[in-house]
């Protein structure tokens, strides 16, 4: 088994509704991330067979109108692709189970250190450098997790487990600034 940790807002402002976009759309969008350098968190090495509806994608680094002009520059998809930018979260790419139909959204996750998997043991390890409780699901807000990040007891904690290489992730997710978001470390 293993726990995720990643960075959400759940108290959600989002304004746009869900786009409905076409297959050849998305497989276009995946077509331009992997000639980007970048492949979709679940892009099973480029097999077009083997391809999922529903994945999160980082878009904050590229310009609107080079993702904009993938959909067919339709005003409905430049609204979730402008405000998924603006609030510096992910595009969820969703298909629905009774019709099908394929759209785009903005994610709950924010744009920023992605996603680390860990196993329960080394999960548990990096919840106790971190001087939380070693559970399974939880939550931290970002003043917290800043906070503790910045004992020199958390970092020697880390170090002391062996899971040192683990701080990055943890350093790039106290640096986000969500701005008016309720940003907050998840693991589940």
């Amino acid at each position: 088994m293993s726990i995720t940790f990643y960075v959400t807002d759940l108290d959600t402002r989002i304004q746009s509704v869900p786009a409905t976009i076409s297959p050849r759309e998305l497989g276009s969008f995946r077509a331009f991330m992997r000639e980007q350098g970048t492949a979709t968190e679940d892009d099973p090495d480029g097999e077009p067979e083997r391809l999922t509806y529903a994945f999160d994608a980082s878009i904050c680094r590229f310009a609107i109108a080079s993702i904009a002009r993938i959909f067919g520059n339709r005003h409905e998809a430049i609204a979730v692709i402008e405000e998924a930018q603006f609030l510096g979260r992910l595009l969820s790419f969703r298909r629905k189970e009774v019709t099908h139909e394929l759209s785009i959204e903005v994610s709950q996750r924010l744009d920023g250190p992605g996603e680390l998997d860990l196993a329960n043991g080394n999960a548990y390890a990096v919840l106790e450098a971190l001087d939380l409780e070693p559970e399974s699901i939880g939550e931290i807000t970002f003043d917290e997790l800043r906070m503790r990040l910045s004992l020199p007891t958390v970092r020697q904690a880390f170090r002391d487990r062996r899971i040192h290489h683990r701080l990055p992730f943890f350093d790039v997710a106290a640096a986000l600034d969500p701005h008016e978001q309720s940003a907050r470390l998840v693991w589940a």
